[in-house]
C-alpha cells in the first residue's frame, strides 16, 4: 500500500527520497497524523526506490523494492525525538519485490502482494510463499484494489482493465492456503 499503519504510527515511501520509508509521530485520538521530515528510515545499500510499505501482525513493517523486501522492527522514537529508533532495515530477499502498491494487502495472515512472476504471501514468521501458481498462466493485468473478507478468511485481489470491462477477481483463502 502506499500508507500502512503499525506501532500507532503511519508509514508510507517518502515522496522527497524514494529509498526512505517516512513515518508519523505517535498517533493521538482527535488529532491528525503528524509527520516530521527527520522520521525516515533508509534501505541500506540499495539503490533501487521503494515501491510500497506493508505490515505483518506483530507491528514489524515491510518495505518493498521492485527487486527486492526488507523490514524493519521496534517502537520508535517518542514525539520528542527521545529513545531508541527503528532497527536498520534487514534484507528479506533480494530476489522477489513488489511492483504494484495496490496489490498489497496485510492483516492476521501475514501480508500479500504482487510482485514480477505473481501472488506472494509474507507470513507472520518472515517466510515468503508463492501463492499465485494457480493464476500463473492467466493474464490478471494489473491490481487496482485490494479486500479482506474476514467472515470468509479470503484474500480478494480485483484486477484487469476498466477500459476493456474485462474485470477479474482473484480470491485467496489464507485459512486453506489456497
Amino acid at each position: 500500500a502506499a500508507l500502512a499503519a503499525a506501532n500507532n504510527r503511519l508509514w508510507s515511501v517518502s515522496s522527497i527520497n524514494p529509498r526512505q520509508a517516512q513515518y508519523t509521530k505517535l498517533l493521538r485520538r482527535g488529532y491528525a497524523p503528524e509527520w516530521n521530515g527527520n522520521l525516515t528510515v533508509r534501505v541500506p545499500g540499495s539503490e533501487d526506490p521503494l515501491t510500497a510499505v506493508g505490515v505483518l501482525p506483530d507491528g514489524r513493517v515491510l518495505l518493498f523494492s521492485q527487486s527486492a523486501i526488507y523490514y524493519t522492527y521496534g517502537e520508535g522514537p517518542s514525539d520528542t525525538g527521545q529513545g531508541a529508533g527503528f532497527a536498520e532495515p534487514a534484507l528479506l530477499t533480494d530476489t522477489v519485490g513488489c511492483e504494484n502498491k495496490r496489490s498489497v494487502v496485510f492483516g492476521d495472515f501475514g501480508c500479500m502482494f504482487q510482485g514480477e512472476r505473481g501472488f506472494y504471501l509474507v507470513d507472520r514468521g518472515l517466510s515468503l510463499t508463492y501463492v499465485g501458481l494457480p493464476y500463473e498462466e492467466s493474464n490478471t493485468g494489473p491490481v487496482l484494489a485490494t479486500a479482506i473478507d474476514g467472515l470468509r478468511s479470503e484474500v480478494i485481489f480485483y484486477s484487469g482493465r476498466v477500459e476493456d470491462g474485462n474485470q477479474q477477481r482473484w480470491v485467496f483463502n489464507y485459512l486453506r492456503q489456497q
